[in-house]
């Protein structure tokens, strides 16, 4: 394990503070505190940041996967829909929850049948 500062980090991967900081506020990252500073992890940033980038809100899915916003949030609901909060806002990662709506596609029409 290796230590340091928010600000070491982005020095030392070139990833800005700003992303870090996202990435410890949304639990992507751990990090501890020491004073009035927070310390990650410099080993395990590189894949867990990378996941931040993917991030994307309920009007993008919608867009993307071409359902109506309120069947997202019916999604996140019924529990079936993987979701990060940040704040009093619904955010997911791009890659999960395409596959999540996939699965469910697939079980609606198996059910159907």
């Amino acid at each position: 394990m290796n230590f340091v500062t928010i600000a070491e980090a982005s020095r030392k991967t070139g990833i800005k503070q700003e992303k870090l900081r996202k990435a410890v506020r949304l639990g992507l990252i751990s990090s501890y505190p020491l004073g009035n500073r927070r310390l990650v992890d410099l080993d395990t940033l590189p894949r867990e940041v990378v996941s931040v980038e993917n991030l994307i809100g309920v009007r993008e899915l919608a867009e993307l996967t071409g359902l109506s916003e309120s069947a997202i949030r019916r999604g996140i609901t019924e529990g079936w829909l993987p979701f990060i909060r940040d704040g009093n806002r619904y955010k997911f990662q791009q890659d999960d929850a395409l596959e999540a709506i996939r699965g469910r596609m697939t079980c609606i029409k198996n059910e159907k049948k």
